[in-house]
């Protein structure tokens, strides 16, 4: 892969923020099912800029993506999904490593309902050097950024009819941790974040699907404090396919 970035002043290239920058990317996908109980499918890939056009643009990345499902029952599925990434920039002293895990587990009891549930983790660690091309000295700084991510989800669905629908379903964001640049107070933070969603829908025969949702959200960050919001939304839908 190649990218250009070109900066232009008055219609003149300006050499020092124009960068041409060649990546080579391999990567290996496998799947293998021994048999109707389980399976595992995933990836093993690489990356190498030529060039890193700032100071958290890694040289190299190596990463893998597995993801394993397993059938117990016909009615159960359990499914595994792991994510490693590590990523260097050594002439700025860069680094970055991310440790991901998800969790869902389903449940179906006939036709007409369902539960499911899930968790996710994931860690992320971020850190280099930071070199500013003007202000008052001193301009050399280090980034450091570390969190972890938690997500709970979990739902419902049944058909009290066949025609006749209800589904809830919900995520709880949770998040820790700080980003933010020696001798500056964080830019952000711990925040936290959860979502719920209840539908009704009926099948209406020729005519498609009408559906009501409601959900209810809010959205607290204890740094920037700004951002912050809760929110009511009802949405009306119609839905046919052809």
């Amino acid at each position: 892969m190649r990218s250009d970035v070109e900066s232009l002043t008055d219609g003149v290239v300006d050499p020092a923020v124009t960068l041409r920058t060649n990546t080579v990317r391999p990567e290996i996908s496998f799947s293998y099912e021994p048999s109707k109980l389980w399976s595992v499918r995933g990836d093993f890939h690489t990356m190498t800029n030529g060039a890193s056009y700032t100071a958290i643009t890694p040289h190299t990345q190596q990463a893998t993506h597995f993801v394993f499902r397993v059938h117990p029952i016909p009615k159960l599925s359990v499914e595994d999904e792991i994510s490693i990434a590590n990523n260097k920039l050594l002439t700025t002293n860069f680094q970055n490593n991310i440790r991901s895990n998800a969790l869902t587990v389903s449940y179906s009891l006939g036709e007409r309902f369902s539960v499911f549930g899930g968790f996710s983790y994931e860690s992320y660690f971020a850190q280099g050097d930071i070199l500013y091309a003007r202000g008052t000295p001193p301009l050399n700084n280090s980034l450091r950024d570390q969190e972890l991510n938690r997500v709970w989800s979990g739902g419902l669905e049944g058909k009290p009819t066949k025609r006749l629908g209800l589904r809830l379903s919900g995520n709880f964001d949770r998040s820790s941790g700080s980003g933010a640049i020696t001798g500056e107070p964080p830019a952000y933070g711990p925040l936290t974040w959860p979502l719920v969603t209840g539908t009704i829908y009926y099948d209406l025969p020729k005519a498609g699907r009408v559906a009501v949702d409601l959900q209810r959200t809010y959205y607290n960050e204890e740094i920037v404090t700004g951002n912050n919001f809760s929110a009511n939304l009802l949405t009306f839908r119609w839905t046919r396919g052809f």
